[in-house]
C-alpha cells in the first residue's frame, strides 16, 4: 500500500482538484439542499490525509444549475456543424471516448454515467 509520504514525492507538479461545495441550492427546486456524494467523500479523504493538500490545489466551486445552453435532442444523424452526439458501445458504464472536431464532438460511452462524464467533460467555448 502506497503512503501519503510516497505519493507526494512521486508528485512533482501540484494538481488541480475540483469540489462542488457543500449545502448548494437547486434554483429548480427551491428550498432543498444538497450535497455531491463525491465532493463529500473526497473531503473526508483530504481530512484523513492533510498532507495531500501540498501536492493539490482544491478549488471547492459553487454549484451552477445551467451553463446557459439550449440543447435540442434529436435521434439519427448528427444534424450539421457543431452538433454533440451521444453514442453507446461496449465500454465499461463509466467509460467513455471523447472526439472534438470542428464539426462538433461526439461522446461514446458504455452507459449512464460514462455519457454524463464526456459530457462534463466537453471543451468550453466563451
Amino acid at each position: 500500500m502506497a503512503t501519503v509520504a510516497a505519493m507526494t514525492d512521486a508528485l512533482s507538479a501540484r494538481a488541480d482538484l475540483f469540489l462542488l461545495e457543500p449545502g448548494f441550492e437547486d434554483p429548480a427546486f427551491p428550498g432543498a439542499v444538497y450535497f455531491d456524494r463525491y465532493s463529500a467523500l473526497l473531503e473526508g479523504v483530504l481530512r484523513s490525509y492533510p498532507r495531500l493538500e501540498e501536492v493539490i490545489v482544491v478549488h471547492r466551486v459553487g454549484f451552477e444549475r445551467t451553463r446557459g445552453l439550449t440543447l435540442a435532442v434529436r435521434e439519427g444523424e448528427a444534424p450539421g456543424r457543431n452538433a454533440v452526439v451521444f453514442r453507446r458501445d461496449d465500454r465499461p458504464t463509466d467509460g467513455y471516448g471523447l472526439t472534438v472536431t470542428d464539426r462538433g464532438a461526439t461522446v461514446t460511452a458504455g452507459g449512464f454515467g460514462g455519457l454524463l462524464y464526456g459530457a462534463v467533460s466537453l471543451p468550453r467555448r466563451p
